[in-house]
């Protein structure tokens, strides 16, 4: 079983002009993508790649997107196997709690937050009041964490900033995309050992860490604290799959990570 916690849909009117506008964000062109981001075209992807579930994760870029963007995710997740989704709020909606009211009841798996795309830093104090309802309808929330090239200047989520917050709500199920933060740099690899409730998604990390540093951050964390993802349309299955051949997975890490801890914390 192979389950994908990080993948990225669009509806097919805007589909491939919003993959193609979004790749150009990035100054250095690093940002390959496998698909044009359609519902259908990621279907076929994951049958190939052998991934067997995908989760979506919407993002609501403005405080108005948020109906219509996690309309699109029920869509989604009613009229394909192969997907379940999140559902996503924006911190400066007016109407946030009675979306989140809204996404319990279409059965949502939890919430995905982006603080570039989205314009906030994941430690304001003004967020608390949204991460604690967040905790109470006991729904995940995945964060993008570290590095985005629509940003590239500014980190809105950096490791030490994600473990502030991460204190705050011990209760709060935290997935933090990206391995905890994008291009993870400076801070000690051990900076998360006393945030139990963050867990790690691997999405891109072929692309920013040698198999050898990822096999000592396993060691470090434990494999029950790393879910199988990888941000398609941006990432490739296959080329991840290599890429954990390559870390050296034992047979229980790989069940962990490829599909039981994602089971576990987002209720399928």
């Amino acid at each position: 079983m192979l389950i994908d916690t990080h993948v990225h849909l669009f509806p097919d009117k805007l589909c491939p002009k919003t993959i193609e506008k979004l790749a150009k964000t990035d100054p250095n062109h690093h940002l390959t993508y496998y698909g044009d981001g359609s519902l259908g075209c990621a279907e076929k992807n994951m049958k190939e790649w052998g991934v067997d579930l995908g989760v979506m994760l919407p993002i609501a870029t403005n405080p108005h997107q948020q109906k219509s963007v996690n309309d699109f995710a029920a869509y989604v997740q009613n009229h394909s196997d192969a997907f379940i989704s999140f559902g996503t709020v924006h911190p400066d909606a007016p109407d946030y709690l009675f979306e989140l009211s809204r996404i319990v009841e279409m059965g949502f798996h939890g919430i995905k937050l982006h603080p570039d795309y989205q314009g906030f830093f994941i430690n304001e104090k003004r967020l608390y009041p949204m991460y604690q309802a967040i905790s109470d309808r006991k729904l995940p929330v995945v964060f993008h964490t570290g590095y985005d090239p629509i940003s590239p200047g500014c980190i809105h989520a950096t490791p030490e900033a994600v473990v502030e917050m991460a204190r705050q709500f011990p209760e709060l199920t935290i997935i933090a995309a990206h391995t905890g933060g994008l291009y993870f740099g400076n801070p000690p690899q051990d900076i998360y050992l006393d945030t139990p409730n963050v867990t790690f998604d691997t999405a891109i990390a072929s692309y920013t860490f040698a198999p050898e540093a990822y096999r000592r951050l396993i060691d470090i964390y434990g494999a029950e604290r790393f879910i199988f993802a990888t941000d398609n349309p941006w990432g490739d299955a296959a080329k991840d799959l290599a890429f954990f051949e390559a870390v050296g997975l034992t047979r229980d890490e790989r069940e962990m990570i490829c599909h039981e801890n994602a089971e576990r914390l987002i209720g399928i």
